[in-house]
This record gives C-alpha cells, structure tokens and sequence, in this order.
C-alpha cells in the first residue's frame, strides 16, 4: 500500500499555551490524546491517541458501563457519558461505578 504513511497512534503536535505535561490529557482541534513527554508553549511533542489509558478524570455521579462511549468535557476536565458538544474519546474499559472519580477507557484515534 504505497499511500500509507503511519499508523497514527501517537502523533506529533506543537504545546499549546502552558505548554503540556507527561500523561496529561489534552484536547488539540478534533483530537484527544495524551501527552508521551512534557513540553513548552510551542515546542513539539508526542500525542498518543490511541489505546487503553487509566486514570482519567471523570464525572463522579455517572454509572459506565463496558464499552460505554465515552466524551471528553473540556469544561470540567473529565470524561463522561454525555454527548451533548463534548468531544467523543472511546470507550470504556471496565465498569466504573458512580463513586469512582477515575476511569480507563480505550482511545480511539478514528474519532
């Protein structure tokens, strides 16, 4: 397949103001992901948008099921099952009851 250029798992990107830190999570455009190394505004860094990821943030009082889609609420700097304007994530890994405030969820780099 001459075309294919990469498997786009984790990806390239330039830190946005503050910059970023290894194993934050990090909206840039359209794109979720997870920092692989710390940088300064500006510099680059690598983006892992793909696989299984522990320790998110999420809304407290939802009840996840396994496999159930997952957003990213920018607003609370949490993942959640509310679609409303939040950006799609994956899904979740596991079920997380409502008094977990952290979750495992599969990335998925095609949203």
């Amino acid at each position: 397949m001459q075309n294919f250029y990469k498997k786009g798992d984790v990806l390239t990107a330039f830190a946005p103001a503050g910059g970023v830190k290894s194993g934050q999570f990090i909206v840039i455009g359209g794109a979720f992901g997870v920092a692989a190394i710390s940088a300064d505004e500006g510099e680059e860094f690598e983006l892992a948008t793909g696989g299984v990821f522990k320790d998110i943030p999420k809304i407290k009082a939802e009840d996840w099921g396994s496999f159930d889609l997952i957003y990213w609420n920018a607003s609370e700097g949490k993942a959640t099952k509310v679609k409303s304007s939040n950006l799609k994530i994956g899904v979740a890994y596991g079920d997380h009851a409502t008094d977990s405030e952290l979750s495992t969820v599969r990335l998925n780099r095609s949203f």
